[in-house]
């Protein structure tokens, strides 16, 4: 019966890495964000003045 335990711990310890090792390298295969220039629209001017 120890065994079995044992054996679980080990799979369940082998799917652990395995899914850490995929999202490792998926964050590292995905593009940096952005990938251009942000453009920020304001309403009003800078001295908050209302035209």
């Amino acid at each position: 019966m120890m065994g079995s335990k044992r054996m679980r711990l080990a799979v369940l310890a082998m799917l652990c890495l395995a899914a850490t090792g995929l999202a490792t390298g998926q964050a590292l295969a995905a593009d940096p964000y952005p990938t251009r220039p942000i453009q920020v629209t304001e309403s009003f001017s800078s001295k908050g003045e209302i035209m």
